[in-house]
């Protein structure tokens, strides 16, 4: 979960999750997955607390999807889970990691070459550096041209619920 991959202590008072706010009379579904901080993307595994009627519809979604999940995922998000403090030294081994490739370097690159009319946010945290185009710009146009020179990214597209 992204929540889990903050790089700066003083965030997390403003990453409180609704779950822990308990609300009375809200029934919070909290969900995420195992893949951001075990493996990457290949490792295609989540959880959810959720109350017992949408864990039943969850359920026979999933079961209609495939018929379970891989084994050997299972078991590594398992020994995580049981090894106790574990999962937490190990979290906190790869929000390290993640702030100093994905963010101080990826922050260093992109002020020294991007050009002045692009701009971004740089990361507290996760995996992405959000960059601003220019107004006109078409980013599936740039993307197509990027990977002519060898370079892959996410468009914003990727992320709106509109497409």
């Amino acid at each position: 979960m992204y929540s889990d991959l903050y790089f700066y202590e003083e965030d997390l008072p403003e990453m409180q999750l609704i779950k822990a706010m308990d609300p009375e009379g809200v029934d919070v579904c909290f969900t995420g997955s195992f893949s951001k901080i075990l493996g990457g993307p290949g490792l295609r595994l989540g959880w959810m607390l959720v109350p017992e009627s949408i864990y039943r519809k969850c359920e026979l979604i999933k079961q209609s999807i495939d018929a379970c999940s891989p084994s050997i995922s299972q078991v590594i998000a398992d020994k995580f889970i049981r090894g106790g403090g574990y999962i937490h030294d190990y979290t906190e081994s790869v929000r390290k990691e993640y702030r100093k490739r994905g963010g101080l370097a990826m922050t260093e690159t992109l002020e020294k070459c991007l050009p002045h009319y692009v701009s971004f946010e740089k990361p507290r945290g996760g995996f992405y550096t959000w960059l601003h185009l220019p107004e006109g710009n078409d980013s599936a146009a740039v993307l197509k041209k990027a990977i002519e020179k060898g370079v892959v990214f996410v468009t914003g597209k990727t992320f709106d619920r509109m497409g």
